[in-house]
């Protein structure tokens, strides 16, 4: 057993404190190796399906990671950004990436309309969905009337990870279906 103090102040009786052990200063605030950032940055963009690894240049100094090279668009940015500060080491990021989205050749509007058909009928019982699809220029818009916002939310969240989906209009009332 362990022998107690008693605290002067309370008149409580507390058990000693552990003793203290001193790091030496460069153990705690040592920092992991650039090439091991790098190589972790750069396997962490290769698990991203959406991004062509080859166009991301990745170079690390003194913690320091700096992206270069083009990207599809402003979420592929922020998804590469997103990626890069999770790696371990990296104390401040620079991004030089050139947003270039005719890079990406665009799905036809027939395509994405009933790719966006086909996930609006996985979300019901298969009877077919009360949600109308329409689709020009990438941009769909749906309308229709859904029993709970909660399917509204669900409906319109599934239709914009279709690919070649540019953004949702969601005109989807709650409320009792009209047939």
């Amino acid at each position: 057993m362990y022998s107690t103090t008693l605290d002067a102040f309370s008149g409580i009786r507390r058990p000693p404190s552990l003793p203290t052990v001193a790091y030496p200063r460069d153990v705690t605030t040592s920092r992991r190796a650039d090439a091991q950032i790098q190589k972790d940055i750069q396997d962490e963009l290769l698990l991203e399906p959406n991004i062509p690894p080859a166009s991301i240049g990745v170079s690390v100094s003194e913690g320091v990671a700096r992206l270069t090279g083009t990207v599809d668009g402003e979420s592929d940015r922020r998804l590469i950004e997103t990626a890069v500060r999770r790696i371990a080491g990296v104390q401040r990021l620079l991004v030089k990436l050139a947003s270039n989205p005719s890079a990406r050749v665009p799905r036809p509007d027939g395509d994405i309309e009933r790719e966006c058909r086909d996930v609006l009928r996985s979300l019901t019982d298969g009877s077919g969905s009360p949600i109308e699809v329409m689709v020009s220029n990438g941009w769909v818009n749906l309308s229709g009337s859904v029993v709970n916002a909660y399917d509204r939310w669900l409906a319109e969240e599934k239709v914009s990870d279709v690919p070649g989906v540019k953004g949702v209009n969601g005109q989807i009332r709650v409320g009792p279906a009209v047939w």
